[in-house]
């Protein structure tokens, strides 16, 4: 079972000015694979994979300072969300991908690692231990980080993978406890086993 949680986090500014450039680098290289995957398909009729498009972040990352200053894996993460936006359009679960806007493309992945939360701190690879307000407590292993820039604040969203709760089996309820109820106009409710419950009238009582 995955469940998500979410904190607010407070990069200095020397780290909010890393993480502002970083997403405006990842918009750009979400907008350069997406025209590399129409054109690879249009011109040789040749669909990238998550693989391929992986193989070419990777090579941009070493091409240009911007993204070489970025997590490898975080670089990566931007493959996998055109391929999956490809994915959900080809299988009609959503539209063809577009062109990111950069004042819309406002979250970056650690997908697996490069993170590291200890000590009232998140560390973050190639941008630093940010404060981070942990308001309440989270359960089971995490998997995944996103970064995300929201109304002007940062958050940080962990998912975690933990056992779900064990659900109670109907048939351990007492038979005397499961009731049938009837909801009326002149009572309140009435059971199944004749038994009736009148209207509280909790105004009248304050009026007295």
């Amino acid at each position: 079972m995955l469940s998500a949680y979410k904190y607010r986090i407070y990069p200095n500014s020397e780290q909010e000015m890393r993480l502002k450039r970083s997403l405006l680098s990842l918009c750009n290289l979400y907008n350069m694979l997406r025209a590399r995957k129409i054109q690879e398909h249009g011109q040789r009729g040749i669909a990238l994979t998550k693989t391929g498009l992986r193989s070419i972040a990777l090579e941009e990352r070493r091409k240009g300072p911007g993204l070489r200053s970025m997590y490898s894996q975080v670089v990566q993460n931007v493959a996998d969300r055109l391929h999956n936006a490809f994915a959900n359009y080809l299988e009609g679960r959503g539209r063809f991908p577009k062109n990111k806007q950069p004042r819309k493309y406002l979250s970056l992945t650690y997908p697996q690692s490069g993170f590291k939360l200890q000590d009232g701190k998140l560390s973050l690879s190639r941008v630093g231990s940010v404060r981070i307000f942990l308001h309440r407590a989270m359960h089971g292993t995490i998997q995944r980080l996103t970064i995300k820039h929201e109304g002007g604040e940062w958050y940080a969203v962990f998912v975690a993978e933990r056992q779900a709760p064990k659900k109670r089996p109907i048939n351990r309820i007492p038979n005397e406890r499961i009731r049938g109820v009837d909801v009326g106009l002149t009572r309140f409710t009435t059971l199944d086993n004749a038994e009736s419950i009148e209207y509280p009238q909790f105004l009248r009582q304050s009026e007295v």
